[in-house]
């Protein structure tokens, strides 16, 4: 038996940033009705936040990279939204103020393992705001998740299904002393934010 998985790849900012104006991730859902999937099913959500190489040498006066690990992922499902009956062009863009506008219900959180990784499990149908939390820890330089929505469920390309197993890997942003952004960074990582649809047999999930 096979279980859908969609990978996407979103673009983070390396300052923490309130809001974002890229569109909402859905996956592919050219074809796929809203109406299909069980609005009462359950789903995961698997978040991997990468940490720059501990290895590479800071720049003189600036701090050393941080670990991937031990670092706070927050998501709040946002009110008011119900994806069976909802305007899917409209929901693609709306931002990260739109939504919080709308209202938050409380946060989920969860602590990255050495990995980097988190897993949400038993979420309800919905849209939901990604971020993470500021480290305490204030000896070390790290990335920041840049503020963005994702759809539970989302379309899967390749099967050409709604998926309830979703993986996002957001992909992080070189960071200047300033604290300013590296432009060619900015540009990789915009061209980089797409989802990738693909299937995965349901053993393969211990390994996420």
């Amino acid at each position: 038996m096979l279980a859908a998985l969609m990978i996407a790849l979103v673009p983070t900012s390396a300052t923490a940033s309130p809001q974002s104006d890229q569109p909402a991730v859905v996956g592919d859902i050219t074809g796929l009705d809203p109406t299909s999937f069980n609005p009462t099913r359950l789903g995961q959500l698997h978040i991997t936040k990468t940490a720059c190489n501990p290895y590479d040498d800071p720049k003189p006066g600036a701090l050393p990279n941080g670990p991937a690990g031990g670092q706070v992922i927050q998501i709040n499902r946002v009110k008011g939204v119900d994806l069976p009956t909802a305007d899917w062009t409209q929901l693609q863009k709306m931002t990260v103020k739109q939504a919080e506008a709308k209202g938050l219900e409380p946060a989920m959180t969860m602590t990255t393992d050495d990995a980097g990784n988190v897993t949400f499990t038993n979420l309800p149908v919905g849209l939901y705001l990604v971020s993470d939390q500021k480290p305490a820890d204030t000896t070390h330089k790290y990335g920041r998740i840049k503020p963005f929505l994702i759809t539970m469920p989302s379309g899967n390309s390749d099967l050409h299904v709604w998926t309830f197993n979703i993986l996002v890997a957001p992909k992080m942003m070189a960071e200047q002393n300033s604290g300013a952004i590296d432009t060619a960074s900015r540009q990789a990582a915009h061209a980089e934010n797409r989802c990738l649809c693909g299937a995965i047999p349901d053993c393969s999930r211990r390994a996420l």
